[in-house]
């Protein structure tokens, strides 16, 4: 009887004592049985290190690695080099997966003799689930070149929003051979390091598959874990990914059009930072921004920066720190607004057990008079009113 080909599965362990026996217990649960369950405990404080040796002792598919804390990237190539199956994948320690994931994937690979198979993304929050879906449908992309512009591209072009889905390497199926042939690992950096390695990856392979089935869970309800927790570096490690990928693919990357990549991940940096930290240690953040020799020789070397990063121009020019601090602010005021009213969408939808968007709140709050409401019952009337309203249209 043929041998099942293996599976390996690497799951990166950091502080996740809470949630960590439920993404193991999917990845046991599988319906393909033939996987080893690759565990690397990344210095841990907590009990993850000794949850990782208890599932050790229950079930032989699962081999444990303790480590010194390293980041992310540095756990996955510890469990990269250690893996012994055919195939790869890797899970967040807090993440879950359908109990067919690698069943279906496993069957496209090796019917398209494929060297990535990449499905769909549930986002689970605490009060929601999002469907998250690729571009490219039930599809096979072959040939080396047809996969570097349709898919490659739109990975190293952060100004393309064709699939942001593409950057993970949590709903994919990678060959161990080609990953060792080509020398492909993960960036120690904490931020993005799997996005780095899917471009690596894919640019040596010859045959990508895509399936439309949503079978990763991505756990948008916990903090403080692994691949949630805001990096305060994340400004450097966004420079760094900016430099390797311009190494990689210096034709996409005209010398004059570097600075502005530089400025679009300072200004998209910034609001990632209010979006996860809200104002809270932002001076110190927003110091370490001005400071950056990259950053200020990329507003010195343009004659002429986008309308919204003038302001910042004239404040590093002129080495006047406070300017720069409150430039940043104010790009960051969408991003903090959504931050302060999340929740109050969020009561309003539990409330009203309907699919109310942050969108319609100002529109919903003053349909039926120019007042705002002056109780919850009265948001209530007000909102139901409105979505009234709209059924009848």
């Amino acid at each position: 009887m043929e041998q099942k080909p293996m599976i390996s599965v690497i799951v990166p362990v950091y502080k996740v004592e809470e949630f960590l026996s439920r993404c193991v217990d999917s990845v046991l649960t599988q319906t393909y049985e033939n996987l080893e369950v690759l565990l690397v405990n990344d210095g841990s404080k907590d009990s993850s290190g000794s949850i990782c040796d208890a599932y050790a002792q229950k079930d032989s598919r699962i081999r444990v690695f303790h480590k010194e804390n390293g980041g992310p990237g540095a756990a996955r190539n510890t469990g990269i080099e250690a893996a012994t199956g055919t195939y790869l994948a890797f899970v967040d320690s807090d993440d879950t997966v359908a109990e067919d994931m690698y069943g279906q994937m496993l069957s496209v690979i090796e019917q398209e003799h494929a060297d990535c198979v990449i499905c769909n993304i549930e986002n689970r929050y605490a009060d929601r689930t999002e469907r998250l879906s690729h571009v490219f449908g039930n599809c096979v992309i072959k040939g080396n070149q047809n996969i570097r512009e349709r898919v490659v591209i739109p990975l190293i072009d952060p100004d393309r929003k064709d699939d942001t889905m593409l950057q993970s390497g949590c709903n994919k199926l990678y060959r161990i051979a080609l990953i060792r042939e080509k020398g492909v690992s993960f960036s120690t950096m904490r931020w993005a390091e799997d996005w780095l390695f899917n471009i690596e990856y894919l640019m040596h392979t010859q045959c990508v598959a895509f399936i439309t089935q949503w079978l990763y869970y991505y756990d948008l309800s916990t903090v403080g874990s692994l691949s949630k927790t805001w990096d305060p570096a994340g400004f450097t490690n966004a420079l760094f990914l900016q430099e390797r990928r311009e190494a990689l693919f210096p034709e996409y990357y005209p010398a004059a059009q570097r600075p502005l990549k530089v400025l679009w991940h300072e200004r998209r940096q910034l609001r990632l930072y209010v979006d996860g930290n809200g104002l809270r240690e932002f001076r110190k953040f927003g110091a370490a921004i001005f400071r950056n020799e990259k950053l200020r020789n990329a507003y010195r070397s343009l004659d002429s920066v986008p309308m919204a990063h003038k302001p910042a121009k004239w404040c590093i020019e002129h080495d006047w720190a406070c300017g720069y601090y409150l430039w940043s602010i104010g790009i960051t005021l969408p991003a903090l607004a959504k931050r302060l009213l999340r929740p109050l969408f969020h009561k309003l939808r539990r409330l009203l057990h309907t699919n109310f968007t942050p969108s319609d709140l100002f529109v919903t709050l003053t349909f039926d008079d120019a007042h705002l409401p002056t109780s919850v019952e009265d948001a209530q009337r007000k909102i139901q009113n409105f979505l009234r309203r709209l059924k009848r249209r």
